[in-house]
């Protein structure tokens, strides 16, 4: 069975393929990857050209073409990640009217990079490790209780103001 058409979920790199496939991405992303790795390879072979030169003449040209293969690349990636970017926007406006909050959130996160830790387990003050979800639940009230319900200090400090400190003010 060819590798598209199968019904699991299979990953490519960070993409999946099962819903590049399903919306007609699929064909678009492999033409993008080719044209990406013609220019950085070409960019790569430009790099090695300027190394590899023995005269200053020779260096200069291969210079100035390596510089334009660069911009060349750069801009693409830069017009690139501006599309997906607007991508992005504009499926957050979709699930937004849709008012799915869960992927809005997750839309939204996604950008900066930022992930969540993987979740560690609640343990009990014995040092058990608590798997029923409302067990936990009554262990996290449980030490909030005791972390901020503590007792009133039964000395409090007397601070006083010094009275020749002048405080600054705005004139």
């Amino acid at each position: 069975m060819p590798l598209l058409t199968t019904r699991a979920t299979i990953y490519l790199g960070t993409w999946n393929v099962r819903t590049m496939w399903d919306t007609g991405r699929a064909f678009q992303l492999a033409a993008e990857m080719r044209r990406y790795n013609l220019e950085i390879q070409e960019r790569r072979n430009k790099k090695a050209v300027i190394n590899t030169s023995r005269t200053r003449a020779e260096k200069a040209k291969a210079q100035a073409e390596y510089t334009v293969v660069s911009k060349q690349v750069k801009k693409s990636i830069k017009t690139d990640k501006r599309k997906y970017v607007e991508d992005l926007a504009k499926t957050e406006e979709k699930v937004a009217r849709e008012g799915n909050m869960r992927q809005l959130y997750d839309i939204t996160k996604k950008p900066s990079g930022n992930r969540r830790k993987p979740e560690r387990p609640v343990k009990s003050k014995e040092g058990e490790v608590i798997t029923n979800i409302e067990e936990q639940q009554n262990r996290w009230v449980e030490h909030f209780k005791e972390l901020l319900n503590r007792p009133a200090p039964l000395n409090p400090p007397n601070i006083e103001a010094s009275p020749n400190q002048r405080w600054p003010t705005n004139n």
